[in-house]
């Protein structure tokens, strides 16, 4: 799937994946690949690390004293007292010391010596309550907020000779992460002061097929063209005419061609073949390569999929051997694009969010003309919702949890979905309209006297990035942290 192209903007945060499982995954190997081209802009400084007694479970029917190790960095170097508190909640990976030390976040703790901490969210990277599937009801958004809540307000942070806590704080996120640091300022606005909502899908919705036309709308906006666009549409409908057919030896020569004759799902096969594009448009062509080529030139400079005259077949030939030249890139194996049938923590702790929380599936869009495979559909999520996970039983109620559907409605109550900034303020939303994640933010409404709203041409979480510190809407982001921060309370009693 691509759930993820999910949304590892990873503070916390896919490319393209077959399904749920290898979503995050894949996000990951885009994410280090990234990390990797970045890391010469990035400072050496020393970074605190350390475990914090978390509590299992913040809505235990009755009290208890269980806890686990939650990790978490801070980057004390620059802070005076007096200086803002910056916070970084986890999202859906695991954290690295690097998180303190790079984009936005760090440039303003520099600025304003402040000081600048991320928490590890609750099954995820090493802190993980559980490693058995069938403890996973304990992982939630509710039960994460409690996490940052606690952690920031109790906490002893030390900064030199100085100790720092309580206080006030700013919540600042990316991607998933992005949507808890606006919902900390919700729920605890006198505990987070303000917040930075980057990249943040604040609507829970089950189908995304809004994903499929925010794809196919940027193919020519990062190097593409709309002639491209129209040659994969065609290719992927005349793939799944094939797959569709019930012909076992030509669906096996045509999985042979791709190299992936052993996945066994046809589905997993369709969504893995026809989804790679995806990683270009959500974080920048400039960060998915096809060995040294940008994948998304791979695939539209003057190629056979553009050609207004090339046979269905002859494109579906050409993307084979895309395909195939960038699993070896990627490493990718069978096992990891087929779908899973037996949980690992943390490997589909993002799965059990989505099938249960969040949605966020991104099928084809209805109708004839999409750019994905239409066997990527509702019936295909919920399968891997269905069999991915062992029964799980809440230990507060002893009842199954259900994950079939996400309760996405539950969600968009509780946390108010795109009608957050008429409940909160100064909450800084930040999207880059290339993104497909935007589609389920706010980026089209107006800033307000309440909360700033910035978008800019970009991808997923570019302010986590330092290289783009230079550049005009960057500096329109920093501008307003000066201005609020200016006429900020005193962070600490």
């Amino acid at each position: 799937m691509k759930l993820i192209s999910s949304l590892i903007c990873l503070l916390a945060a896919t490319q393209v994946s077959a399904n749920l499982a290898t979503d995050y995954m894949q996000g990951r190997k885009v994410w280090e690949r990234k990390t990797e081209i970045v890391r010469k802009g990035l400072v050496e400084e020393p970074v605190i690390e350390g475990t914090y007694d978390q509590t299992i479970n913040h809505f235990a029917s009755k009290p208890t004293d269980a806890t686990f190790k939650q990790r978490f960095f801070i980057n004390a170097n620059h802070y005076k007292p007096g200086g803002p508190l910056i916070f970084l909640p986890g999202g859906e990976g695991d954290l690295r010391k690097t998180d303190v030390l790079r984009g936005l976040p760090y440039d303003m703790t520099v600025k304003h010596n402040a000081l600048l901490v991320t928490l590890e969210h609750r099954f995820y990277g090493e802190s993980s309550p559980s490693t058995d599937p069938k403890d996973l009801w304990l992982l939630s958004v509710d039960q994460a907020i409690e996490d940052f809540h606690k952690f920031t307000s109790t906490y002893e942070f030390k900064a030199g000779t100085d100790t720092i806590k309580g206080g006030k704080w700013i919540a600042f996120g990316g991607s998933y992460s992005g949507n808890v640091a606006a919902w900390l300022r919700l729920k605890y606005p006198n505990t987070y002061w303000a917040a930075h909502a980057s990249s943040a899908p604040v609507w829970a919705k089950e189908m995304f097929y809004e994903y499929d036309q925010a794809v196919e709308d940027a193919i020519p906006q990062i190097g593409g063209s709309k002639a491209c666009a129209e040659g994969l549409i065609k290719t992927h409908k005349y793939l799944d005419s094939i797959l569709l057919s019930g012909n076992k030896k030509k669906i096996l020569d045509i999985k042979t061609k791709f190299g992936l004759a052993n996945v066994t799902d046809v589905r997993d096969f369709a969504s893995w073949v026809t989804t790679v594009l995806a990683a270009s448009v959500q974080y920048g062509p400039t960060y998915d390569f096809i060995g040294k080529q940008q994948t998304i030139s791979a695939y539209c400079d003057d190629t056979v999929i553009s050609s207004a005259t090339a046979s269905p077949a002859d494109r579906l030939d050409y993307l084979a051997k895309l395909v195939k030249q960038y699993d070896e890139e990627q490493e990718i194996t069978i096992e990891y694009i087929s779908t899973k049938t037996k949980a690992e923590i943390p490997r589909d702790s993002w799965m059990w969010q989505v099938c249960t929380e969040f949605g966020y599936l991104q099928i084809a869009r209805p109708g004839s003309h999409h750019l994905y495979s239409s066997l990527i559909d509702a019936n295909y999520f919920q399968h891997q919702c269905r069999v991915g996970f062992p029964k799980v039983i809440d230990g507060n109620t002893g009842r199954q949890v259900k994950h079939i559907r996400p309760d996405t409605d539950a969600i968009n109550k509780k946390y108010l979905s795109t009608r957050i900034t008429k409940a909160v303020s100064r909450v800084l939303f930040a999207d880059g309209t290339v993104d497909p994640w935007a589609r389920l933010g706010v980026y089209k409404q107006k800033s307000s006297r309440r909360n700033e709203i910035v978008t800019h041409f970009g991808h997923h979480c570019d302010e986590f990035s330092s290289r783009n510190a230079s550049l005009p809407w960057r500096t329109e982001l920093g501008a307003v942290w000066d201005k609020w921060i200016a006429n900020a309370p005193p962070a600490l009693p």
